[in-house]
């Protein structure tokens, strides 16, 4: 540790050590504690010399006095010595650049940090020692050798709703709702306070909605669990990560949905890349869970003086996730992971829990290499695959690339390229929350050797929709509901559900050179054909006229005028691209890309090695599934790697001479190029650093047509990275070139190698090396069996909480290889050149000391102001020299090109005084050869015309004769011609014939099938009502039977009539469902009754008076009115002694009782009563009463069925009616035109004979001719017969090539009047036909059309 004096004065005799204490609290960094930056601190720990606070000194001494000892400034006795110790130390600022260097702003506690995690960063400072060295090195190592950091459940958390204000205007407080807004003091008003403006509030409509369920209520999501508990150093678990998850607040549900899957991807500090994949699914609450939100909801409404909501709903369906985040981008194989393990929850019982799975793959799985290996795990029924692009080829992407030109037209791909590489501020918007995240990363793979420098946000949840205003480059995606009616200005907004692109940009990009961009178009669309199906010259863009419209550089396009006013709204933009402004096809994303999730059930779970094992057929189609959709995943990555590799043709073709080099003839010829390597990388030696001549690059080494959109792109920061990466390469002078400049650079080689122009080829060994290709697979080891718990597992939903003891012992992988992490976005500044000066050392110190008064965030409270001034001057005069410097060397460069300027005009006048001389010469040469010309061009003019003259009567003699001949063949061969298609139309029509006569067959033999199915209908239909019915009385019985036993408990305890329960029993005991609704209504109205008594108590009394009347009366008959022989039967059946005393009142007693028959009860019944009086009987009246009114319902309702089903049948009889009439008019539409076909096809036969007759006739005519000719014909005649002859043989050729089997001298055509035989050929079968059959009349009954045989 540096020893440092302070600015404190020499202690005198005046001042105590107490004041040289409070002088050196006062100093610069030691007003703040050292650990938690809290303010005020009077406590210091030695031997370490740090100024601490009260919280802090608890943690210290927790440590131990061997690691640190505690002094209060107040408390404590303190020494000059002691003193003298402490400023040796120097202070909090000289302490924490040593102890504190390496450490992380958020590593760092604040005041109300927790007592653990206080404890926990002092120890790693003071006794570890953690923070002195870079120790994020080895923690980075291990995070990239990590598949995955954490694996996070997430779920709803609380309700949000608004805070109600009391009626004085104050607000209350609710510390169990997480708020989003105030409300005005009254919940019905339409405004609120948004901004002060001049001191007075400004109105704002209030948007919000009060909820009339808890269906219209939105919930806070929050993390449950995860895995591991404590975060990495390198890579801390983001706080509210489950807003990527939810972008929006979570909303319930009354119906279950289909899981989906989601994806994020966040970007660090230091530019490394953290990506996150979800699965979404629906699971359904518990009642207590949608009672509290329906109480929770209840009170608020109360609060609003709303009435409450008493209705409660069946089912509720909440979502839930789970989520990997991970540096490695393998989306598809992560959401495979996830996806296992939530079918793994749905399976009934499963062998291995979920927590052995999770760490088996975060722990047990290695990351594959790049190249030559790939990782292969199982879990569950599916077996996983990772593997990485070898380092000499294109990276791989882990998503389907092919659904961004599925969204988009190739122009609008195009255009949303050329814009992210322009660095414009770019919106996605789709629907499908997954898309975004595809169709990011599929553009993000396109720009290799390029990277993005920009803010990438695929997917930006809707709490951070603020971000889109900022003035930094971007490329986000959002919902269309996000930013619907909001302003945005200089943003370009890609639709890919519409395949549409709007921009409220002022000014128009550059379009893509053409000659490249025409080549990309043509590759492209030989990869995707479809492409081409819907290509149009302004696919994509809007045909309305809009302000903020512009051309999306794409070359062709006509972008319109600026506007004055500021960025559009998008809730117009939006609703044209759902008008259908876009191409043809804005369809295709709603058609072929669902993102929702078909999760069932394990069936067999596999091990490593292993293969699925099913006899059943739905394991047997899944496999088949899983076959074609890895095939079909192939396919789409070979499709995606010619995609992106026509787009690395594309930057090939721009950067082809970045890197070009002086050759060996140019540094001999010129000493000032002796030192220099590169043609545009020029190297300072002062400041030993390389620059990219971006102004030469420009005029040197590209096309000139090229150059407009190429100095656009020069003057982005993504071609600055590019020009970065190779400068700090040369400035290292190391061997050891990274993997991806390698690969672009020979690359660049091979597409000179292939100019035919180069003579000398240069070897591209890195780019042919196919021993780097994937060829082996790595089987990770499967989950640990052992220490498990139980034998089976069992999930009714997915658990939000993870035992820690199914975790199990992490076993330690050692791959046979070194995990190398793909190196983030440079961001290389100039605090890294301004190092190498030789007077870097104070000015690094004055920087730390400016740096640390920034940190304490109290510059103005600082009483070293003489030291802060120092500082800023030194910096100042550092930045001065560097100024001064840069300045010289632009001028050193200047005059350097005005020297290579002249240097060039001297050489080229040079040049052209030479050239001159030479073409003097040449053109004297040329005239001495055209005079020679001359002289041999006459010499040579008489013996070509006589030539001429010959050639011309010898051609004349010999077409005339060549006209003859082919004038007689022709003729011939038109005859034969016309007689073949003659008989071709014949065979045609009768082949039409054939085909009616089989159309007929059909139609007679489908009705004939239609009656044969009506029949079998009915006949099911019989026997469906048989059995109907059976089954209904069965279950009218067994329901019956329940209403009853239910109707005995009731009578007892209601104390019903004994007369009324009899005449119930006996009238309504056969099972109908009339009787099932009267036995229905009487147990209603005995509940009502029983709830009725036992509320009342007079009531009760009332009953139990009746029926203890009833029962008196009952004896009495009993006893005086019923003959002796019915009294003792009536005893004898029942089981009661004749001769005992109380027999009256045991026979009443047992009536209606568990014990006795009801029936038998109720026969007892009317045996007494069968002479009893009528205040007793008049119970028949009520039962027989409600009888009769239902069935006049039932009487009511039948009627009313049977018109409405009469009225229907005779619509459908007329329509029946109008069809068979359409069909006999068709009927006789046919007959009539097969008369009229048999008719045409018997001129047509006579036609053919007359030709016959005439071809026999010349045929004789000609041979006569031949046979009469004697030897004193000339030789005109012969020539004129043998051309003839010729005819005859070039007539029987064609003939041969229309039908070499058939021979056209056997034509016979016989015509006839009813039946015609028409032989075609020799080989041709009989065709009969017969005349057609009468027509029925259209009045008749319907029959089966007569067949017509030809």
């Amino acid at each position: 540790m540096t020893s440092r004096r302070s600015a404190v004065a020499v202690p005198n005799v005046k001042k105590t050590v107490a004041d040289y204490l409070q002088e050196f609290l006062q100093q610069l960094g030691n007003q703040f504690c050292a650990d938690c930056l809290d303010k005020n601190p009077q406590w210091i720990a030695f031997p370490h010399g740090v100024i601490i606070c009260d919280n802090c000194a608890g943690a210290h001494r927790s440590l131990g006095s061997h690691v640190s000892q505690v002094k209060s400034v107040v408390y404590d006795k303190w020494s000059m010595k002691m003193f003298h110790e402490l400023e040796k130390c120097g202070g909090n600022t000289v302490i924490n650049s040593t102890l504190q260097k390496y450490c992380q702003f958020y590593q760092q506690p604040n005041p109300s940090t927790s007592a653990d995690e206080r404890e926990r960063f002092i120890k790693n400072k003071y006794e570890l020692k953690m923070y002195i060295a870079p120790q994020a090195t080895n923690d980075k190592e291990e995070a990239a050798k990590r598949l995955a950091h954490y694996f996070v459940i997430v779920c709803k958390n609380q309700m949000l709703l608004p805070e109600v204000p009391t009626k004085n205007g104050q607000e209350q407080q609710q510390q169990k709702k997480p708020l989003r807004f105030v409300m005005p003091e009254s919940i019905f008003d339409t405004e609120f306070d948004d901004v002060s403006k001049n001191g007075q509030p400004q109105k704002k409509p209030l948007r919000f909605v009060m909820p009339e369920s808890i269906f219209d209520t939105e919930f806070d999501a929050c993390i449950t669990d995860r895995y591991p508990k404590n975060d990495y150093p390198a890579t801390p678990l983001p706080a509210r990560v489950f807003d990527f998850i939810f972008p929006e607040n979570i909303r319930i549900a009354d119906k279950l949905h289909q899981p989906e899957k989601r994806a994020f991807v966040l970007t660090d500090a230091e530019g490394a890349k953290l990506y996150g994949v979800a699965v979404v699914f629906w699971e359904r609450l518990s009642p207590m869970d949608i009672l509290n939100m329906s109480e929770t909801l209840n009170q608020f409404r109360k609060q609003c003086d709303r009435g409450e909501i008493t209705t409660m709903p069946g089912a509720v369906y909440a979502p839930k996730a789970i989520c990997l985040l991970s540096n490695w981008p393998f989306f598809d194989q992560f959401s495979t992971f996830l996806q296992t393990v939530y079918r793994i929850t749905k399976t009934p019982s499963v062998p291995i829990p979920v927590e052995r799975y999770v760490m088996n793959f975060m722990h047990e799985v290695p990351v594959p290499p790049l190249g030559k290996t790939s990782v292969q795990f199982v879990v569950g029924d599916v077996s996983i695959t990772l593997k990485r692009a070898p380092p000499n080829t294109l990276p791989f992407l882990h998503v389907n690339g092919l659904n961004l030109f599925k969204c988009l037209s190739l122009s609008n791909v195009l255009a949303l390229f050329n814009a992210v590489l322009q660095e414009q501020k770019t919106v996605l918007i789709s629907c499908h929350l997954h898309l975004l995240v595809e169709a990011a990363e599929t553009l993000i793979a396109l720009f290799f050797p390029l990277c993005l420098q920009g803010v990438y946000m695929p997917l930006l949840p809707s709490k951070l929709l603020d971000f889109l205003h900022s003035p930094v480059p971007f490329l986000a995606g959002v919902h269309p509901s996000w930013i619907k009616g909001q302003n945005y200005d200089e943003v370009v907004f890609v639709y890919l559900d519409d395949d549409q692109i709007l921009t409220t940009c002022h000014s128009a990009m550059e379009a893509l050179p053409k000659r490249p961009r025409e080549k990309l178009e043509k590759r492209l669309e030989e990869v995707l054909p479809w492409l081409s199906q819907h290509r149009s010259p302004q696919k994509g863009m809007s045909s309305k006229p809009s302000k903020h419209k512009h051309s999306m550089g794409i070359g062709g396009g006509q972008g319109g005028g600026g506007g004055d006013d500021g960025g559009g709204g998008i809730e117009e933009k939006h609703e044209d691209a759902h008008n259908g402004y876009g191409g043809g096809a804005s369809h295709l994303i709603t058609k072929e890309i669902d993102h929702s999730l078909q999760l069932l059930p394990i069936s067999n779970f596999l091990t490593s090695g292993s293969t699925i094992q099913s006899t059943s057929q739905s394991d047997e189609s899944s496999s088949s599934k899983k076959k074609n959709s890895s095939a079909d995943t192939q396919n789409a990555e070979s499709i995606f790697r010619e995609i992106q590799f026509a787009f690395l043709k594309f930057f090939t073709s721009i950067l082809e001479n970045y890197a070009n080099k002086y050759t060996d003839k140019q540094r001999k010829n010129d000493p000032e190029l002796r030192h220099k390597e590169y043609v545009f990388f020029r190297e300072n030696r002062q400041v030993q650093q390389y620059e990219f001549e971006r102004e030469r690059f420009l005029d040197e080494g590209i096309d000139s047509k090229f150059r407009p959109w190429v100095e656009k792109l020069v003057g982005t920061q993504i071609f600055a990275a590019f020009c970065q990466e190779r400068e700090e390469l040369l400035e290292r002078q190391s061997d050891a070139i990274p993997f991806e400049i390698q690969y672009f650079d020979e690359e660049l080689i091979a597409k000179k190698n292939r100019s035919t122009l180069r003579t000398k080829k240069i070897k591209t060994e890195f780019l042919d090396d196919r021993s780097l290709d994937v060829k082996s697979v790595f089987v990770a080891n499967p989950p640990n069996l052992n220490d498990l718990d139980q034998s089976s597992y069992v999930y009714t939903t997915f658990p939000q909480q993870l035992k820690t003891s199914r975790f199990g012992a992490i076993r330690k992988i050692q791959p046979p290889w070194s995990t190398r992490r793909d190196k983030p976005a440079l961001a290389r500044t100039k605090s890294h050149r301004l190092r190498r000066h030789h007077g870097r050392t104070n000015t690094f110190a004055a920087l730390q000391q400016l740096l640390a008064m920034q940190h304490a965030a109290h510059i103005n409270k600082a009483r070293s102001w003489d030291n802060f001034t120092t500082n800023v001057l030194v910096v100042q005069r550092f930045i001065r020299m560097v100024v001064a410097r840069k300045q010289l060397s632009r001028t050193r460069a200047h005059i350097s090109t005005l020297q290579r300027g002249v240097r060039v005009y001297h050489d080229t006048r040079r040049a052209h005084v030479q050239f001159m001389a030479q073409r003097r010469s040449a053109v004297v040469l040329q005239s001495a050869f055209r005079t020679y010309l001359m002289v041999q061009r006459n010499r040579d003019r008489v013996y070509y015309t006589s030539t001429t003259c010959l050639q011309a009567v010898f051609r004349a003699y010999v077409m005339q004769k060549r006209a003859h001949a082919l004038y007689a063949s022709t003729r011939v061969l038109q005859g034969v011609f016309k007689t073949y298609r003659q008989q071709q139309r014949s065979a045609h029509k009768l082949s039409a014939v054939r085909i009616t006569q089989c159309h007929l067959k059909t139609v007679f033999a489908r009705q004939s099938h239609m009656d044969t199915m009506t029949a079998i209908r009915r006949c099911q239909a019989v026997l469906r009502g048989t059995l109907l019915r059976t089954q209904h009385k069965k279950i009218l019985q067994s329901q019956l039977s329940k209403s009853r036993k239910q109707m005995l408990e009731l009578w007892h305890k209601t104390m019903t009539a004994y007369m009324y329960r009899a005449k119930f029993w006996i009238v309504y005991e056969e099972p109908t469902y009339l009787n099932l609704a009267i036995h229905n209504e009487e147990v209603d109205r005995l509940q009502n009754l029983q709830h009725r008594l036992t509320t009342n108590k007079v009531a009760m009394h009332e009953a139990r008076s009746r029926f203890d009347a009833e029962k008196a009366e009952l004896r009495r008959l009993l006893k005086e009115e019923l003959s002796p022989n019915i009294r003792e039967s009536l005893y004898t059946s029942w089981g009661i002694n004749i001769k005992s005393k109380s027999k009256k009142d045991k026979l009443l007693n047992e009536l209606f009782t568990a014990q006795t028959s009801p029936k038998q009860s109720a026969t007892a019944l009317l045996t007494i009563c069968s002479s009893h009086s009528a205040s007793i009987l008049d119970v028949t009246s009520q039962v027989e009463l409600r009888r009769a009114d239902r069935i006049r319902d039932n009487l009511l309702l039948t009627v009313f069925s049977s018109l409405s089903s009469m009225q229907s049948l005779n619509r459908s009889l007329q329509r029946h009616s109008k069809r068979v009439r359409k069909q006999q008019v068709t009927i006789k539409t046919l007959n009539e035109e097969l008369t009229h076909k048999q008719n045409v096809i018997l001129k047509q036969a006579h036609k053919l004979n007359h030709v016959h007759e005439q071809t026999q006739s010349f045929r004789k005519l000609k041979l006569k001719d031949f046979s009469s000719g004697g030897h004193a014909s000339t030789l005109q005649s012969q020539q004129h017969r043998s051309s003839h002859l010729k005819s005859a043989s070039s007539l029987h050729q064609v003939a041969s090539l229309i039908n070499p089997k058939r021979r056209f001298s056997e034509i016979d055509i016989q015509p006839m009047n009813e039946h015609v035989r028409y032989v075609h050929m020799t080989n041709t079968p009989e065709i009969r036909s017969q005349p057609a059959p009468r027509t029925p009349e259209p009045d008749a009954e319907l029959s089966p059309t007569p067949q017509i045989q030809l």
